[in-house]
C-alpha cells in the first residue's frame, strides 16, 4: 500500500471511532479475552466499557512493537481518559494491561466476574452473560437509571492532582514529553521512529 492509502484507511479509522464516541445513543463495549489494538481504539471510542475479570483479558497497543502507530485515536483518546503518563506507558511500550489494572486506571469501567460450569461451558456461558450485562447497562444508560461514567478528574484527590498536571499543565506535560523521549532514545537509539512518532 501506498503512502496515501494507508493515510486514507488512517482517516477512516479515525472518522469511524468518533462516529461512534458521537453517537447520541449509549455504546457499550464488551471485552472478553484480547483487546488489542484497533479493537482497543473501538471501545475507546464507545461510551462504558465492560471486561471479565479474567486473567485472558488484556487491553493494549502493541502496534508500536511492529513499528506503527494506533491509527484509530488511541493515541489521542487513551490520555485523555487516563492521563497522560499512563498513556505513554502504555502506547509506547506495547505492553498489555490485565483487566483489573485496566480497571484502576478507568480504561475499564466495570468488571464481569466469569461464571463456572452449567448447562455449556464456562467460557459459552461468560460470553452470554457478558452480553446480557451490556445490553443492560447499555439500557440503563440510556434510560438515566445508570449514571454515564464521570471522566472528570477533580483537584480535590491524588490522581486528580497528578492527571491535571500532567496532562493540563504545559509545563508539566511538557517535561513528562521530554523524560518519554529521553526513555524511548535510552531504549531505542533513536533507531525505532514509531516510538518517537507516538510523542509528536
Amino acid at each position: 500500500k501506498s503512502v496515501e492509502e494507508l493515510k486514507e484507511i488512517s482517516m477512516t479509522g479515525q472518522a469511524m471511532m468518533q462516529k461512534l464516541e458521537d453517537s447520541s445513543k449509549p455504546v457499550v463495549a464488551a471485552i472478553n479475552g484480547s483487546c488489542l489494538g484497533g479493537g482497543l481504539e473501538v471501545a475507546l471510542g464507545c461510551h462504558y466499557r465492560l471486561a471479565t475479570k479474567d486473567p485472558k483479558t488484556i487491553v493494549g497497543l502493541p502496534e508500536v512493537l511492529l513499528g506503527l502507530l494506533p491509527g484509530a485515536g488511541g493515541t489521542q483518546r487513551l490520555p485523555k481518559l487516563i492521563g497522560l503518563p499512563d498513556a505513554l506507558d502504555i502506547a509506547l511500550t506495547g505492553k498489555n494491561v490485565r483487566a483489573d489494572k485496566a480497571k484502576r486506571l478507568g480504561i475499564v469501567d466495570r468488571l464481569v466476574t466469569p461464571i463456572g460450569p452449567g448447562l455449556k461451558t464456562p467460557e459459552e456461558r461468560t460470553i452470554e452473560y457478558l452480553e446480557e450485562v451490556a445490553v443492560e447497562t447499555a439500557r440503563g444508560l440510556a434510560s438515566g437509571s445508570i449514571p454515564m461514567p464521570s471522566r472528570e478528574y477533580k483537584w480535590s484527590n491524588t490522581r486528580g492532582i497528578k492527571y491535571h498536571l500532567t496532562t493540563n499543565q504545559k509545563y508539566v506535560r511538557n517535561y513528562v514529553f521530554g523524560q518519554a523521549h529521553k526513555m524511548v532514545m535510552k531504549q531505542t537509539n533513536g533507531l525505532y521512529p514509531a516510538p518517537l512518532k507516538i510523542l509528536e
